[in-house]
């Protein structure tokens, strides 16, 4: 198994960013991006930090979380 690199150490400069659609051209989103066998995520907007990197078996966790309202905080969340 490949440990999981840190963003510094995955050539992001020509990863091909996707956001969802609907995003107006210039709006803010968060972008995933496939890199090397693993998923980059980052958010559109400034300030930029460094990309989250998930292997395969994260994304896939992490996805299906959001599936299932596992990150719906309601309304009330800050």
């Amino acid at each position: 198994m490949t440990a999981k690199p840190a963003a510094s150490d995955l050539d992001l400069a020509h990863a091909r960013w996707q956001q969802p659609p609907g995003v107006a051209p210039g709006g803010e989103a968060v972008e995933i991006a496939y890199v090397g066998g693993f998923v980059a995520m980052r958010s559109s907007g400034p300030p930029a930090p460094p990309p989250l990197i998930f292997t395969p078996a994260e994304w896939d966790a992490f996805t299906a979380g959001v599936k299932d309202g596992e990150f719906d905080f309601g309304e009330d969340a800050t």
